[in-house]
């Protein structure tokens, strides 16, 4: 067999050699980020701290008119009718309490799971004879899971089934367990008047009575970005618009239910500099067409439309961090 060859020994890489490496690499990264659109960067998110509880208060009042439109042949002629459609003219809900959060887990995925407890509600529904409380029995201390990204984009909630329920009058404040960490824009607007281009989008499921579920979807449009002073320093204030739409539909074929809403949103976020809450007040107009059906005709449609009526809803909600 012939001697093995004596192997000479790499030379170590020239200067010129490394400045080249680097620059190929920087090159390469160059037209990776080119290619990335600006709005796959993310800068905003939420600061939630470890091994801490944050407090709330909330409170919201709603404003409820309701309209019947067609109702059942049987019932046309009743003498009550009137008294009725009057009685459903306007109704008044006022609604207020704390929660309590706290980051309960971070996934290896980076999406993190918060838990939102009820410590306080209160209020009820108020109308000429006084204030008709709800049923706070069972509430306190319950808790609703949510589980998403930093910047407040939600995936999946948990827990309403044990907060729902008649007099309990959920559906008229679930919206807060979403809003203590509503989702973010990618970047502060830049400047007023200057809208973001990139809505951003959050959906809810409230369950209802006999088995119904409400889903809730929100879009949103970040106009504006302010600084104001506050106790932790230099707070970011920013200003957002909202489209709402809603569904629903009851499973039951003998008490079929449908639900479709549509409103408008606005309101401020005011965060702290550690990307925390300090305070968040929205206005709601939303308005829900119902309609109930006759049993079906078959297993896969509809009966007849039995009744219907037009609900409309003008709410004012604010949220405000404790100390």
């Amino acid at each position: 067999m012939p001697p093995d060859l004596p192997r000479r020994p790499h030379p170590p890489p020239s200067a010129w050699t490394r400045s080249a490496t680097a620059l190929a690499s920087l090159a390469v990264a160059a037209s990776f980020l080119a290619g990335c659109p600006r709005s796959a960067v993310r800068e905003l998110g939420w600061g939630l701290p470890r091994d801490a509880v944050l407090r709330y208060s909330f409170q919201t009042e709603h404003r409820i008119s309701t309209e019947l439109g067609a109702v059942p042949a049987d019932v046309a002629g009743d003498p009550g009718l009137p008294a009725l459609r009057e009685g459903l003219s306007e109704w008044t809900f006022v609604l207020g309490g704390e929660l309590e959060q706290s980051l309960a887990r971070i996934f290896r995925d980076g999406t993190w799971g918060q838990v939102i407890r009820v410590a306080r509600v209160e209020g009820g529904q108020r109308g000429p004879a006084g204030l008709v409380p709800l049923e706070p029995e069972g509430l306190l201390r319950k808790s609703v899971v949510v589980r998403g990204w930093r910047s407040g984009e939600a995936f999946e909630l948990a827990g309403f089934q044990h907060i729902s329920g008649i007099g309990r009058m959920v559906e008229l404040w679930a919206d807060v367990f979403t809003q203590l960490t509503i989702r973010l824009p990618r970047r502060l607007p830049a400047g007023e008047g200057a809208e973001t281009e990139e809505p951003a989008s959050m959906s809810l499921r409230i369950p209802l009575a006999d088995g119904a579920h409400l889903e809730r979807s929100w879009t949103i449009r970040w106009r504006s970005a302010t600084t104001q002073p506050c106790d932790a320093g230099t707070c970011t204030a920013l200003a957002y618009s909202a489209r709402i739409a809603e569904t629903g539909r009851s499973p039951r074929p003998d008490r079929r239910l449908d639900v479709r809403g549509a409103g408008t949103v606005e309101g401020t976020v005011v965060l702290d500099p550690a990307s925390r809450l300090v305070s968040h007040e929205y206005r709601t107009e939303l308005t829900r067409d119902l309609t109930t059906y006759e049993l079906p005709r078959g297993p896969k449609e509809d009966g007849p439309a039995r009744a219907a009526a037009r609900v409309s809803d003008h709410a004012t909600t604010t949220i405000r961090r404790l100390p």
